[in-house]
């Protein structure tokens, strides 16, 4: 990004990674704001990449441009820490009702050995995932790209204080850190979360049709299909606005930020989403390997139910795993589904006899699986920003 002052004007050249680059001038009405690394840092909770790097500070900022961009930005960051809290404080109250003695008799009956099991489980999980990304990209990237920075998105959102939104953001910079286009990654990234949610709607709806035929109960039923149904209009709504183009709404929200000096950037990343839109073969692979990769998910529930204590039946395990994700579905802003897993845990595994103690042991052991996989992740992918920043 280049900074450079003209006439009483700032001219903005931003490398969009199109042939061309889009040149901004804005207008006269400045508030002085500090630096743009400083609010991307706030932002993103990290150090700033050199593609960010501003040639000349203090950056100056109409007060209708980035300035309301970052306030937005902030909000969404209180609203997440917000959500994070009442979690914090539902995951409390659950451990608190149903006894810390209890739940941390039935967390820790697992073992470092179990413990290690579940993490090199998480191995296979990781290579479907990746191969399920590699799908939406060209035919000469990497096998181990995709699956690296699938890896990253997945730690960062269990690991880090974000909502799973900066997981993705986070894992399609990893992507263009080892030299992928932003807009081939940013496409790729959103036709590939597309994929797995239509996915997890199919398990979901697996988990559905079992939790029938195993109860008759309306008190979780209609949360469960409520669920099921809100999670199929959201993947309908995904795949209608790729089918139809992103650009108006993405040019809307630019003209928001810096008007047309998005413009080539969003024409690029609307191009990468047509022809990635248009691939059903692709879009079908995807969605079948990411189907493995949720009843992947079910096997390592299934085998930790079975380390604490209780014979949980395979299919059964797959109805809680597959209607947890759709209980849980709407909240994505809440980092690491705090609490909220829990308490989903404790509602399915009450239909299929797992007590409460042992349910909530189930997700503090996959919690603490997440932080072993993850944290080395993220300190892999830490080392990667700090090479590409010195370069």
């Amino acid at each position: 990004m280049i900074l450079a002052a003209e006439k009483g004007e700032h001219a903005v050249r931003l490398a969009c990674g199109c042939p061309s680059t889009a040149d901004l001038r804005l207008g006269q009405n400045y508030a002085a704001l500090p630096s743009l690394e400083k609010y991307l840092h706030r932002l993103a909770g990290c150090r700033v990449s050199p593609f960010f790097r501003v040639a000349r500070a203090p950056f100056f900022f109409p007060q209708t441009g980035l300035a309301g961009w970052f306030g937005r930005a902030e909000r969404l960051q209180r609203i997440s820490i917000l959500a994070a809290l009442l979690g914090l404080a539902l995951a409390t109250g659950l451990i608190g009702w149903f006894g810390l003695d209890q739940v941390l008799d039935a967390t820790l009956r697992i073992g470092w050995k179990g413990l290690g099991l579940l993490c090199l489980l998480q191995v296979p999980i990781f290579l479907l995932l990746g191969r399920a990304w590699r799908q939406m990209l060209p035919g000469n990237v990497s096998f181990w790209l995709p699956v690296w920075c699938r890896m990253v998105r997945d730690a960062a959102s269990t690991c880090l204080p974000f909502s799973q939104i900066g997981g993705l953001v986070l894992g399609a910079r990893a992507a263009t850190l080892w030299g992928l286009r932003w807009p081939v990654a940013a496409a790729s990234t959103i036709v590939d979360v597309t994929c797995e949610f239509l996915a997890q709607l199919i398990f979901a709806l697996l988990g559905l049709s079992i939790l029938l035929a195993s109860t008759s109960s309306g008190t979780l039923l209609i949360p469960a299909v409520a669920g099921v149904v809100v999670a199929g209009l959201a993947g309908w709504a995904a795949v209608w606005v790729q089918r139809h183009g992103v650009g108006p709404m993405m040019r809307a929200l630019a003209a928001k930020v810096a008007a047309p000096a998005l413009g080539d950037g969003i024409d690029c990343l609307e191009m990468e989403l047509t022809q990635l839109s248009a691939n059903l073969p692709a879009l079908l692979r995807g969605i079948g390997w990411h189907f493995l990769a949720w009843m992947g998910s079910g096997v390592a529930t299934w085998l930790t139910a079975h380390m604490l204590g209780v014979q949980l039946p395979f299919i059964d395990a797959l109805a809680v795993e597959g209607m947890m994700h759709g209980l849980v579905a709407g909240a994505f802003m809440v980092p690491g589904l705090l609490g909220v897993q829990e308490a989903a845990y404790v509602a399915l595994g009450s239909v299929f006899g797992v007590p409460p103690d042992i349910a909530i042991g189930i997700s503090l052991v996959r919690r603490a699986r997440d932080l072993l996989v993850g944290v080395p992740i993220l300190l892999g992918w830490q080392m990667t920003e700090a090479r590409a920043l010195r370069r």
